[in-house]
Parts: C-alpha cells; sequence; structure tokens
C-alpha cells in the first residue's frame, strides 16, 4: 500500500525533526498545507511551506515530539498524530499542542496535500 509506506517514511523523518527532507523526498513540487487557524491558513507552493517552517522555527523550540502513525486510508490519504510541548522563542509561553495531520497522496505516491486538525 502506497500510503503506508509513504506514512511510514514521513513518520521516520518527523520523528528525527528532518522536516526539510521529507518535503524534499515525499511532496510533489508544488503541495499544499493547509491550517485549522489563523490568517495565512492555505500555503500553496514549496516556497509559501518553506516560508510557514522558518516562522516556526524563528518562533518555538521545540522540547519534546512525539509521532504517532501512520493511520493508512486505502492508497491515498494517511494520518499522522503530533504531540508537542513548546515554548515560544519571544514570551517563554510553554504550551502542549495535539495534533492530526492528513495527507492525501497522487497516482506516484507523492504528497500533494497535508491538513491539520488541533486538538481542542
Amino acid at each position: 500500500m502506497k500510503s503506508i509506506e509513504i506514512g511510514n517514511k514521513l513518520v521516520e523523518l518527523c520523528r528525527g525533526a528532518n522536516w526539510a527532507d521529507a518535503y524534499t523526498e515525499l511532496f510533489v513540487a508544488e503541495p499544499e498545507s493547509v491550517e485549522a487557524m489563523g490568517e495565512d491558513r492555505v500555503a500553496k507552493g514549496m516556497a509559501a511551506i518553506r516560508g510557514k517552517m522558518e516562522w516556526w522555527d524563528s518562533t518555538f523550540d521545540v522540547k519534546k515530539m512525539e509521532v504517532e502513525g501512520p493511520f493508512p486510508h486505502g492508497e491515498s490519504e494517511f494520518g499522522v498524530i503530533f504531540r508537542l510541548d513548546t515554548v515560544n522563542k519571544q514570551t517563554g509561553e510553554e504550551n502542549h499542542m495535539d495534533e492530526l495531520a492528513l495527507y492525501e497522496l497522487d497516482a506516484d505516491g507523492k504528497i500533494t496535500r497535508e491538513r491539520f486538525f488541533y486538538g481542542a
């Protein structure tokens, strides 16, 4: 199953905090990334996603991260659960976040879209 194979590779890279490698190896050239909230919820294209990653890295220090999954849904979708303990670099505020990410694959097994859902 493509979804399990790609999902396992994504989880492996995420556990090692190799986000850039994940986007380079597993995603189409111009993917879409959709956040659950915020002004700039939708990032279209690799440049926009890299900008989002740079903002995250400049804003948060990840103290602990757990990655669970993948949870396949047929050949073309899978989910991953992320649990993060972070510190805001500007305010020093500590935060815990539970997040579900859903990934969609094209026929070649490349990720075309990711959507993030946050725990209440």
